[in-house]
């Protein structure tokens, strides 16, 4: 099985951009620090794994993240905040951890452009949980926080995503902070349910090298490092 190290990337600044504009935004990031979606659990990635690639950057006390999925089967049929999604279809999945506090965040997005968003404590919580609205509702965050928006590319076979996560995610911890600055540390991880109608499970791929497909695992998450230049 290949071993992978934790990724660490740069956070840079990016200048304003048309959020209208999907070639303006591509662009926007066309220097930025990314990286792929991975099965770093199997020996090989599965025959119906799909690539995935995820760039970041900032503006605004805002992380930026710009997704780009390839998809045969573009569909997930959530409604509204924090509707079941992981249950309905296809989710791009963004993890982060600021540094220097406990709890940490886990935010969802569909090709439809809804949101789930959780909230945790800290890196146990989540172990006592089941993939239920049940078990799920103490974490859930009903305000939204995040802003997104997407495109669903039919005749790519593609769906792209662009997120904006505030800096207050910083602020619910030990050390509260409104605002991003040069040097932040922030523990992040992406992730992906790309299902196919007629498959059984989704084919899970991630951005950490997990040793198996559990995304909580957060001794295996990257680093990104927020910088002005």
């Amino acid at each position: 099985m290949p071993t992978f190290e934790p990724l660490k990337l740069t956070c840079r600044l990016l200048p304003n951009f048309d959020e209208t504009d999907w070639n303006a935004i591509a662009a926007a990031f066309s220097d930025a620090d990314f990286c792929e979606l991975q099965q770093a659990w199997l020996p090989k990635p599965e025959a119906d794994f799909a690539l995935a690639r995820v760039a970041i950057g900032w503006q605004n006390n805002e992380l930026l993240v710009y997704a780009e999925l390839s998809d045969f089967d573009i569909f997930n049929d959530a409604k509204h905040l924090n509707d079941a999604t992981y249950a309905k279809g296809d989710i791009f999945e963004i993890f982060v951890h600021p540094e220097n506090q406990s709890d940490y965040w886990e935010f969802h997005i569909t090709p439809e452009n809804q949101n789930l968003q959780l909230h945790w404590p800290d890196d146990k919580a989540v172990w006592t949980c089941e993939d239920s609205q049940e078990s799920l509702a103490p974490y859930f965050f009903n305000e939204q926080l995040i802003q997104s928006c997407t495109q669903i590319q039919k005749e790519e076979n593609a769906w792209r995503v662009l997120a904006r996560v505030p800096a207050g995610v910083a602020g619910a911890g030990s050390t509260p902070s409104t605002k991003i600055a040069d040097g932040n540390v922030w523990s992040f991880s992406f992730s992906r349910y790309d299902c196919t109608r007629g498959r059984e499970l989704p084919v899970w791929s991630a951005s950490s090298p997990h040793i198996e497909p559990k995304f909580h695992r957060q001794q295996e998450w990257g680093n990104l490092t927020f910088s002005k230049s």
